[in-house]
């Protein structure tokens, strides 16, 4: 939002530049017949001049009010819990880990959780949502999922915190917050 200050402090760049414009003007009229072009010319590099300067003020007045406030960031983590150890790709429905919030976003009415196997980016894992309250302890069973079952290895996996304005599958989203683990941890 722009201040009342940096409206006065436009307005006052703006009225000096059309005061000096104005006053070059009629100073210029008289000396172009004498000396020609040349004073033209210098008087055309003047206002081309004040007008770059000016729009350079503006852009950063512009750039000034528009500038968000940097608050902290939406964030999550989380423990995988008691989930039973699974290694044979086969994954088990389970309860959701454990989360805790941070700094999630004013307004927020739902929050939908994902979880992507980013070494299996094709597998759905699924996730949930949840009428956030103000809560910021998510705890297990608020939903369900499929577990993290690798069928070699250790795997990343991302959970991602989706905070809405509303229960609406196309949008309304108004922070996102994601968390890695591996699974199993090393």
């Amino acid at each position: 939002m722009i201040s009342v200050d940096k409206i006065k402090q436009d307005q006052l760049i703006k009225s000096d530049f059309h005061r000096k414009v104005k006053y070059r003007s009629l100073h210029h009229i008289g000396a172009s017949n004498r000396d020609g072009r040349s004073q033209v010319n210098a008087f055309r590099k003047e206002v081309n001049l004040a007008k770059k300067t000016m729009i350079a003020a503006i852009g950063i007045i512009f750039l000034m009010s528009a500038a968000p406030v940097m608050a902290d960031e939406f964030s999550i983590s989380f423990e995988w819990g008691d989930i039973p150890l699974c290694t044979s790709g086969n994954p088990n429905i389970v309860k959701n880990p454990r989360f805790i919030l941070s700094n999630v976003p004013e307004n927020t009415k739902i929050i939908s959780f994902s979880l992507e196997d980013l070494d299996a980016p094709n597998y759905n894992h699924g996730g949930g949502k949840i009428v956030y309250t103000g809560n910021n302890v998510i705890e297990p069973g608020a939903f369900t999922y499929k577990s993290p079952c690798p069928p070699s290895g250790s795997h990343r996996y991302v959970w991602t915190a989706t905070a809405k304005e509303k229960d609406s599958f196309l949008g309304c989203s108004i922070g996102k917050a994601k968390s890695m683990k591996r699974y199993p941890e090393k």
